[in-house]
């Protein structure tokens, strides 16, 4: 008997070029075996939907195809997936309606769920180009959603970072600002740049031109934007704001008699 069997084809630099149904024969194969094997390929062939896929460059390891749903309408955009540890129900959406736009992800952990939204199909909204979206190595992910709906805009988040539960990152206003008297636009975007070792507790929101210095510490539920201004520190609140200087963290509390709590 013949069942559908997804199969990738890969070019040069592990760029897809495209991706198609196969029919082969398994003899001998058990039937429940097969309806699970057909199950897996229909997840597998929806994770993509890709307009103008040979001129995109995707680049992901295959271990984590089954725990990814790309979207992608526009040209040159490039996604690198790499060394990514995940759970097994974690998913990573993404989502990029514009060009030349980069997403990077490289040797991180991922307990829950990321989602990356570029640009918007919006009247008010649109194609964007030449954003950046990157995660650096040894970051761990409870839950997190990125969205930016601007051009140009960046955001960098540095290696040996911590990021709770239900983590937002809003590079962004969605609409536009004026000065009332010269109509203006005055919220322009910059980038949100996350430095080095920092943790940022869960239900955190990090607004547009947001600058984390190295080894901080954002408390829970905070609301941050702008450049804080010193490292090795604690911030909470909202609006976020310096409770502690000379401070650091380590995620192996047991070393240090955290957990004894004595």
């Amino acid at each position: 008997m013949l069942i559908e069997f997804v199969k990738l084809s890969w070019i040069v630099k592990n760029r897809i070029s495209n991706y198609r149904i196969k029919s082969i024969a398994l003899k001998g194969v058990d039937m429940s075996i097969r309806r699970k094997l057909k199950q897996l390929c229909r997840k597998i062939k929806n994770t993509f939907e890709i307009a103008n896929d040979k001129s995109n460059i995707i680049n992901i390891d295959t271990e984590i195809m089954g725990n990814i749903k790309i979207k992608i309408g526009g040209v040159n955009n490039t996604i690198t997936l790499k060394n990514i540890r995940v759970g097994q129900d974690s998913r990573i959406n993404i989502e990029i309606y514009g060009n030349n736009n980069l997403i990077s992800i490289n040797d991180i952990s991922l307990s829950q769920n990321i989602s990356i939204h570029m640009g918007q199909r919006h009247d008010y909204f649109g194609d964007i180009e030449n954003a950046e979206f990157k995660i650096n190595p040894n970051t761990s992910i409870e839950d997190m959603q990125y969205i930016t709906y601007n051009s140009n805009s960046k955001c960098i988040i540095g290696e040996k970072c911590m990021f709770s539960f239900g983590i937002t990152i809003y590079n962004t206003d969605a609409h536009a600002i004026l000065d009332y008297k010269t109509k203006r636009l005055v919220n322009f975007v910059d980038g949100i740049y996350v430095g080095n070792h920092c943790w940022v507790g869960m239900n955190v929101t990090l607004l547009k031109n947001t600058v984390i210095p190295e080894d901080c510490i954002i408390g829970a539920q905070s609301v941050v934007s702008g450049k804080l201004p010193v490292e090795h520190a604690v911030y909470a609140g909202n609006p976020v704001h310096l409770v502690k200087e000379n401070r650091t963290w380590d995620a192996n509390g047991k070393k240090y008699g955290y957990i004894e709590n004595a």
